[in-house]
């Protein structure tokens, strides 16, 4: 990324790190080995990932990147806590929630950033009228970066490439699965917003992401296929087609 914008983006990311210094020597070694462009930062960034935090860097990055409507801080949190990829087992769990949720903020460094602002449309006219937390790609450039040809060639960072049908096939499935778990936990109810945030943005957006450009992914056709065999199927249409969410009428069909 060229011009101003992008030296300045650079700078950010370098005061960031240089923050992380604990002593003069530190920050003299940082001082000296500052990488030259705003890409070869965030190479840096992403080389810096603890290995236990990978996987929810790169569901992090790719819902960030993909999403039809901003992001919460704790929808993030409830994004990490899904596991759409065990196929007999895909169901959210409230033990992979992070304790603190702004530890997320420390996965990806630099590259993600949260701001307080209104609510969503869709809770005006509930009685939750609070601001919240929205979390979001620090700068365009980031978006760039992750699907970009530099990184899917990268040999230690091609993991974390984003590409737009494997992202929407993740988002698509992690929707999917973060529903199933009411099959075994109880019906959705006008508090359930409060209690699993994700359910809203889930109700609307599935479909959206399952396009028929993901319908060779065999999983997904069975996470929606038990979706729609499901004993709550009435439920997440009416959540999807609703204009505010909760609604006086969600009730188990």
């Amino acid at each position: 990324m060229d011009g101003a914008h992008g030296m300045f983006r650079w700078v950010v990311c370098q005061l960031d790190s240089l923050r992380k210094c604990r002593s003069p020597q530190e920050l003299q070694m940082a001082l000296t080995n500052l990488p030259p462009t705003l890409y070869e930062t965030y190479d840096r960034i992403l080389l810096h990932i603890d290995e236990c935090d990978k996987g929810h860097a790169l569901k992090l990055l790719q819902w960030l990147a993909f999403a039809v409507d901003r992001v919460s801080l704790s929808e993030a949190v409830d994004v990490l806590a899904t596991n759409s990829d065990a196929i007999n087992d895909p169901i959210f769990d409230r033990d992979r929630r992070f304790d603190d949720p702004r530890d997320i903020l420390a996965i990806c460094s630099s590259l993600v950033t949260f701001s307080v602002v209104q609510p969503k449309p869709e809770y005006l006219e509930s009685n939750d009228k609070g601001s919240f937390t929205e979390l979001k790609l620090a700068h365009f450039s980031v978006r760039e970066y992750l699907v970009s040809e530099g990184l899917y060639s990268h040999l230690k960072l091609a993991i974390y490439h984003c590409n737009e049908k494997q992202a929407n096939t993740f988002m698509a499935k992690t929707c999917l699965a973060y529903f199933l778990q009411f099959n075994q936990h109880g019906c959705i109810s006008n508090n359930t917003h409060i209690s699993h945030p994700l359910c809203s943005y889930a109700a609307r957006y599935w479909i959206w992401h399952a396009h028929p450009d993901n319908d060779n992914d065999i999983d997904l056709r069975q996470l929606i296929m038990a979706l729609l065999q499901s004993e709550n199927a009435g439920v997440y249409s009416k959540l999807a087609l609703s204009r505010c969410y909760p609604c006086s009428d969600v009730t188990p069909i």
